[in-house]
């Protein structure tokens, strides 16, 4: 019975530590946010891109590894107050597949057929204010996006 007690108040005071982790707020966003620094993952089938900006101005043409008949484009603009925005997506023989203004708030999902190889994706971002997230992704061989 002792061990029981033992074993259950451990789990306790583990769980205590785990819930204090969990709710700590750190201020790494906040941090982000002021310092127009952009997350971005660049891997086969699956490019994501996010940042929290406040003035802030990139343009940079990104080469995708993404080879699927399927493709999903999100984008999430969110807090947009001022600047402007373009992102574009070519395909492999480089003939623009997507293209869409970023420059008001918006919850995008398009979906693509098709496509066997995308190229590029040029990102556009000029005097811009707000969070932008961009997700474009391609069906993986189990069939889960």
């Amino acid at each position: 019975m002792k061990y029981l007690y033992k074993i259950t108040f451990r789990i306790f005071i583990l769980l205590l530590l785990f819930i204090y982790g969990c709710q700590r707020d750190d201020g790494l966003l906040a941090n982000n946010t002021s310092d127009n620094i952009p997350a971005i993952t660049n891997v086969y089938n699956t490019f994501s891109f996010v940042v929290y900006a406040d003035d802030y101005n990139y343009s940079k043409v990104h080469q995708l590894d993404i080879h699927s008949d399927t493709i999903v484009v999100t984008i999430t603009i969110s807090g947009h107050s001022s600047g402007n925005g373009v992102l574009e997506i070519k395909d492999g023989v480089n003939a623009s597949l997507y293209l869409k203004d970023l420059s008001s708030e918006m919850v995008v999902t398009d979906i693509f057929k098709s496509i066997n190889m995308l190229g590029s994706l040029a990102l556009s971002l000029n005097h811009y204010t707000g969070k932008v997230t961009i997700t474009v992704a391609g069906k993986v061989s189990h069939g889960v996006l």
